[in-house]
C-alpha cells in the first residue's frame, strides 16, 4: 500500500482562514476566526497553521474512511459579506508505532527520513505521526484518491517511503 503526507500548499491561490490573536490551544472552540474572502480565490480545504483544519467536505471524506475521528466545528466571519465559514479542527489518531524500526530519528527527536511499516499502518486509513516539533498526517493511497476526485484544494500530497517489514 502506498501512503501520502497531507500537508498545506502555500503556493496555491487559496483563502486560508486567520485564527484570532486571542485563541490558545486547547480553549472552547465557537467564532474564533475571521476569513478575508477574495472571489478570485480557492476557499481552502486543509489549513496547517497554527493547527490543522479542516473544511467541512474534507472532514466528511475523512469519518468516511475513519469513523472514529473526534471533530470540533469551528467557525470563520467574512465581516465584510456577512458570511460564515464551517471548519472542523480534526484528532488524528497519533501511531508512531507505524515508524519502521529502520527509520532514522535524531537524538533530539526529530523524525528526518519517514518511513512507514506497511504491517504496522495495514488497517489504518488516516493517521498521524509526531515528533518533538511536528504532527505528520498520513493517509493511505485510498483516501488520497478519493481526496483528489472530489476536486479539494490548498493541500499537498507527497508520498512517503515504506517498508514491508519483517525480515
Amino acid at each position: 500500500m502506498k501512503y501520502f503526507t497531507l500537508t498545506a500548499d502555500l503556493t496555491a491561490i487559496v483563502n486560508k482562514p486567520i485564527l484570532s490573536p486571542e485563541m490558545k490551544r486547547g480553549e472552547a472552540f465557537s467564532d474564533i476566526g475571521q476569513l478575508n474572502y477574495d472571489i478570485n480565490k480557492l476557499l481552502a480545504d486543509y489549513v496547517e497553521t497554527p493547527m490543522p483544519l479542516v473544511s467541512d467536505a474534507l472532514k466528511k471524506l475523512l469519518i468516511m474512511y475513519d469513523s472514529k475521528l473526534e471533530t470540533t466545528p469551528l467557525y470563520f466571519n467574512d465581516l465584510k459579506r456577512g458570511k460564515q465559514y464551517l471548519y472542523w479542527k480534526v484528532e488524528i489518531p497519533v501511531a508512531n508505532r507505524c515508524i519502521a524500526e529502520r527509520e532514522t530519528i535524531r537524538r533530539d527527536g526529530l523524525i528526518t527520513d519517514l518511513v512507514i511499516d506497511e504491517k504496522m499502518a495495514k488497517y489504518l486509513n488516516v493517521f498521524s505521526v509526531k515528533d518533538n516539533q511536528k504532527m505528520i498526517w498520513i493517509i493511505n493511497l485510498v483516501v488520497a484518491e478519493s481526496l483528489l476526485r472530489r476536486g479539494l484544494c490548498g493541500f499537498r500530497l507527497k508520498e512517503v517511503k515504506t517498508w514491508k517489514g519483517g525480515v
